[in-house]
């Protein structure tokens, strides 16, 4: 029966070493019933009333032979209720915070239950820490007053103090909350030794667990905190003259094999005095500068060498059950792997050639689709070609008679109104000219056009020639900001289609719009990352930009976005495609507020010394 909760550290302790030590072997099959009242959070008669009408309910049909009780509320409990609930059976106790008159008066009266106290070694902490802080001028108790075991606690701590009283100042921390505690600790000077008791309740009546306390207390601490019991340890405190649960539980699980073994509980003495060993914390001492040389020749640092150590010297014999465990575990997969070593060989076999399979086709149908794509793309440049080269036919001869009797009428004539006549159709001609041109260049094989350097404008003037009409109609504003004398190698028909297709794409988002339609192409040159030149061709417009689901897919075939799914989504695809084999790059401007697509080609000067 355990005075706290299944969490609490010191009754986890002692738990662990009551039950990995007793004999059930000798005594036959032994039937454990574990309680744990939380007398932490829960108290008082009311209670008291309630838990025994639990286990009266609980137990009234079992015949308990013993009662292992851990600290005081269970120990004041089971005296109290044995006779009613418990069969009047014996207790082993541990953990007890002293022995009370009340206490003592009963147990000379009846010595049906024995066990092991909890006694504080105050005086030698107290020495130890001045010993390694022999500038301190003040003691400091952190230890709260609001449990029956923190005020018990006090009381030990006054009676191993008394010695020191005529040099030293003490001073009590008791009565705070969490939030005050913690801010205290970050204030304390280096004049002064520090010890913890307990504090798992505080002024508010919060309640709060050893561990996270002591954690807190000595990550605000100025100064290193020393303690009395050995669960604090790893979690904060730098060690001391500690009790140590394992080790009441383990001197317990003795005197329970000695009771079934036959012996006499009244024979079996209470061990007032048990030796609480000295350990030490070496990564706290180092952080508070504390002299090692001054550490006393008997004490148990610790060095932090890692959980396994940790673990190997607290649990030898678990240690080494676990390892042959894993030994035999060990072997038993090697056995195993032997045989599943072909199996497995093969089926990688399988899944490498299932790889090679799927790169193939993935490589074969990109081939497919490429070569779709370019068969798309030249049916339709050979029937823009055709209609080119018919229109050209139909229209030039005509267009040849009007400009020249245009030019016989001009000479013929001397009024200045018919000038502006004459003139306006000897513009429309050119402009009409400028058109079969644009389209004759335009609807050429790119792939087989020539490769050389060539002025961007003659190119830009030939996409011009074919939209600016369209533009003016729906009130499009169309800005062309390229030096004149700008260069860039490549084909004059290959970049020429490219420009048309995105001011093309441009123009079919605009027109939905109701205002501010207008479209930039601009180019300059840029220098990247690689050191080297390239010829920068943006075609920039007023419209919102490209959703950002929709991003990643522009670039495949046969992918649009176009509302009524209008073109064969392949566009993008043929200018990806160019400007990669130009060794330069085709991208999507997602930065850009409007929408922006960027054609960068090698700069002429690299280009030069290629070609």
């Amino acid at each position: 029966m355990h005075s706290y909760n299944q969490e609490n550290d010191w009754t986890e302790k002692i738990a662990k070493g009551f039950k990995s030590n007793i004999d059930s072997s000798k005594h036959g099959m032994v039937d454990f019933f574990t309680e744990y009242i939380d007398s932490k959070r829960f108290y008082g008669d009311d209670f008291d009333q309630s838990l025994k009408n639990l286990y009266f309910n609980k137990f009234k049909t079992l015949s308990v032979d013993l009662i292992a009780t851990t600290d005081d509320y269970a120990l004041d409990f089971a005296l109290k209720y044995r006779k009613e609930i418990f069969n009047n059976a014996p207790i082993i106790f541990s953990g007890i915070n002293g022995f009370d008159k009340r206490k003592r008066e009963l147990y000379k009266r009846d010595k049906s239950f024995t066990g092991i106290l909890s006694i504080l070694d105050v005086k030698k902490n107290i020495e130890l820490a001045l010993r390694l802080q022999p500038n301190a001028k003040k003691i400091i108790f952190i230890n709260t007053k609001h449990t029956p075991s923190g005020r018990y606690f006090k009381g030990q701590f006054e009676d191993g103090v008394k010695p020191f009283l005529s040099q030293y100042e003490v001073e009590y921390i008791e009565d705070l909350s969490f939030e005050e505690l913690y801010k205290r600790c970050r204030n304390f000077k280096d004049d002064a030794v520090v010890f913890y008791g307990g504090y798992s309740r505080d002024r508010l009546n919060q309640h709060a667990r050893f561990r996270d306390v002591i954690s807190n207390i000595s990550r605000n601490s100025t100064l290193p905190v020393y303690g009395f019991t050995d669960f604090y340890l790893n979690y904060g405190l730098a060690g001391g003259h500690v009790v140590s649960g394992f080790e009441q539980g383990k001197s317990m699980a003795k005197m329970a094999n000695d009771y079934l073994s036959g012996k006499k509980v009244e024979d079996i003495p209470i061990i007032k005095n048990p030796q609480n060993p000295l350990i030490l914390d070496s990564e706290l001492l180092k952080k508070y500068n504390i002299d090692f040389k001054r550490i006393p020749s008997n004490a148990r640092v610790i060095y932090h060498r890692g959980k396994l150590y940790n673990l190997y010297t607290s649990y030898k014999k678990e240690f080494w059950l676990t390892l042959l465990s894993f030994i035999v575990l060990l072997i038993s997969s090697g056995v195993l792997y032997y045989f599943s070593i072909k199996q497995k060989e093969f089926k990688e076999s399988l899944i490498t050639l299932n790889n090679i399979l799927e790169e193939k086709v993935q490589e074969r149908t990109k081939q497919l689709i490429d070569q779709q794509s370019k068969l798309v793309n030249s049916a339709r440049l050979a029937t823009m070609g055709e209609m080119a080269s018919g229109i050209a036919h139909e229209i030039n001869n005509p267009l040849a008679i009007i400009d020249l009797t245009a030019g016989r009428v001009k000479q013929r004539t001397n009024v200045e109104s018919n000038f502006k006549q004459i003139n306006r159709i000897n513009t429309t001609v050119s402009r009409i000219s400028k058109i079969i041109k644009g389209l004759k260049h335009l609807s050429k094989d790119g792939e087989k056009s020539k490769k050389e350097n060539f002025l961007l404008m003659e190119s830009i003037e030939d996409v011009n020639s074919l939209c600016q009409e369209r533009f003016k109609e729906y009130d499009i504003t169309f800005n062309v900001e390229v030096d004149p004398e700008l260069k860039v190698y490549g084909s004059l028909v290959q970049i020429g289609q490219m420009l048309l297709n995105l001011l093309n794409n441009s123009f079919d988002e605009l027109i939905s719009k109701k205002d501010n339609r207008w479209i930039t192409l601009k180019a300059e040159r840029v220098y990247l990352r690689d050191n080297k030149s390239y010829v920068e061709i943006s075609i920039t417009d007023s419209g919102n930009g490209i959703k950002k689901e929709d991003q990643s897919r522009l670039m495949e075939p046969f992918f649009t976005t176009k509302a009524d799914k209008r073109g064969a989504g392949l566009g993008l695809t043929v200018c990806s495609n160019i400007i990669s084999n130009y060794g330069g790059e085709f991208f999507y401007d997602a930065e850009c507020e409007n929408t922006r697509f960027v054609m960068r080609l090698p700069d002429l000067n690299d280009q030069q010394a290629v070609s």
